[in-house]
């Protein structure tokens, strides 16, 4: 990861509309998505806070383990572009090679404000329907 580069891409979706299919079909109704959502969520802040305080500690281990949880939680729910930032902080601190560029806690940040707007959303119609 460069000075310059940025941990999620603009390319890849916000959520996966063919797992968020798979998703409903697995769970069997709305109601039960949007509770699985809800549940994401509640854990989502707290989980970044993580990610946050390994990079400022410069502790590779945690960051590893974090971004690897939280990377696991965004793949279930179909969460591709958070889940690919997490890749690379994870394999970051796999490689004890912290990334430092500036942006990189208000890229996180920013990212998991999207996420977290597009899923109040997709819980909101959710609900409309259940």
């Amino acid at each position: 990861m460069t000075e310059s580069s940025t941990l999620f891409s603009e390319q890849s979706p916000i959520l996966d509309q063919d797992r968020l299919t798979e998703l409903l079909e697995e769970v069997g109704d709305e109601e039960t998505l949007a509770a699985i959502f809800s549940l994401f969520l509640a854990k989502l802040a707290e989980r970044v806070s993580e990610i946050k305080k390994a990079l400022t500690d410069q502790n590779a281990e945690a960051l590893q383990t974090t971004a690897h949880t939280l990377k696991g939680a965004c793949q279930n729910i179909g969460a591709t572009r958070m889940a690919e930032g997490c890749l690379s902080l994870e394999m970051a601190g796999r490689n004890s090679s912290i990334p430092s560029h500036p942006n990189l806690m208000e890229q996180l940040s920013n990212e998991s404000n999207v996420l977290d707007s597009v899923l109040e959303a997709q819980i909101e119609k959710l609900e409309a329907v259940g």
